[in-house]
């Protein structure tokens, strides 16, 4: 399989459709979390209103979904800016690798989910943390995203500076 389209001069690697895909939903997800996380940072009143009516529906009624939403209540706002840190992280990641076919965003994204691993399962705890099957996925996502790593192209070198072996010597008296 050829990664590289050979009609240009300068053989520029193409995305993938794993990439494509991988991506795009990252930068989904990623700005939804970040959307739900700043919300109940920023608006932990209004967010309280919206779950209390949120209860009076019929399919919230089980006790799960009252503990999960007491969980998002009782979580301070440092943890939801870590939290909301972590899915920028993964975004930026993700744009970079499908944008710039940028190396540098695998590893954004890897602390991304690293970060979010501290942030759920240590900082955080409770109903927040990991599950296997999470873990799982998230190790997943990472090696797809490693496999990808072949068609991305090195960062920009700034040139070499060869003005010292070419220059000619016009200070020298004769």
């Amino acid at each position: 399989m050829n990664y590289f389209n050979q009609n240009e001069g300068n053989a520029a690697p193409q995305r993938t459709t794993i990439l494509w895909i991988l991506a795009l939903c990252t930068m989904i997800s990623a700005a939804l979390n970040f959307m739900d996380y700043s919300l109940f940072m920023l608006f932990p009143k209004y967010m309280q209103s919206m779950v209390e009516a949120s209860m009076k529906l019929p399919f919230f009624k089980d006790d799960m979904y009252r503990k999960v939403f007491d969980m998002y209540l009782s979580i301070s706002k440092g943890q939801y800016l870590f939290l909301a840190l972590t899915e920028v992280a993964m975004f930026v990641g993700a744009l970079l690798m499908l944008w710039k076919l940028n190396p540098l965003g695998f590893h954004f994204y890897t602390c991304g989910q690293l970060g979010s691993f501290f942030v759920r399962n240590i900082l955080i705890g409770g109903l927040m943390t990991m599950d296997m099957m999470t873990i799982l996925c998230v190790v997943m996502l990472v090696l797809l995203y490693a496999m990808q790593m072949r068609v991305f192209r090195p960062a920009a070198q700034p040139p070499k500076d060869n003005s010292d072996s070419e220059k000619p010597d016009e200070d020298v008296e004769h």
